[in-house]
């Protein structure tokens, strides 16, 4: 049997009348959600839409779109890892070895001093106190700086930075010492009771 449009319209209204005379937290209401919307669309447009074909296919959509995402994480998973092994191929090429400023303190020479049992850390007002009696610099201009830069050079003669290692102000004597600081424009080293400046 072929109904007429005329026929569903007044089909769907009859339904549309039972479902509001269940009221919306009816079973039968929840059930039919979204279901008449798609109804209406079908009558007016001559569509065969459903509420089912419309889960199925976003059932479909997001299984494809997992698969997607599986498939773009693996790409790039095998991307970083040819980028790696590039890089590691470039950085024999290069010759990459470690690099020390000639005029600044090895980090051999400024753990020696640290991890002598009569050397102590200074805190840095102390470590301020010390420049100010010794060399006259203004504590209020003066930053205590507790690290250092690392290196590497090429056989380009290029440099890149590794990483940071500590260096924190250490004292054992007024010919034995250590204090990385900053003061105005200037970078310096206090070692062994001279002033240097600093490389970095």
């Amino acid at each position: 049997m072929i109904t007429t449009k005329a026929q569903e319209i007044k089909a769907l209204e009859t339904i549309k009348e039972i479902l509001d005379n269940l009221g919306e937290n009816s079973y039968i209401t929840t059930a039919f959600d979204g279901c008449i919307e798609i109804a209406e669309e079908n009558i007016e447009y001559d569509f065969a839409g459903s509420m089912k074909e419309m889960y199925e296919n976003a059932v479909i959509d997001s299984q494809n779109l997992q698969q997607t995402n599986a498939e773009q994480s693996e790409e790039i998973k095998r991307l970083k890892n040819e980028i790696h092994s590039l890089e590691n191929r470039l950085d024999k090429e290069l010759e990459w070895k470690p690099y020390t400023e000639s005029n600044n303190v090895s980090q051999e020479e400024y753990e020696h001093l640290a991890k002598d049992s009569t050397s102590r850390f200074l805190s840095e007002e102390e470590a301020k106190d010390l420049l100010y009696d010794w060399f006259g610099f203004a504590k209020e201009k003066v930053k205590i700086i507790n690290s250092v830069n690392v290196y590497e050079i090429n056989r380009h003669g290029y440099l890149r930075k590794v990483g940071t290692i500590e260096r924190k102000p250490v004292y054992n004597a007024t010919d034995w010492n250590y204090i990385r600081f900053n003061c105005g424009y200037g970078a310096y080293e206090l070692w062994n009771g001279n002033i240097g400046l600093f490389s970095d």
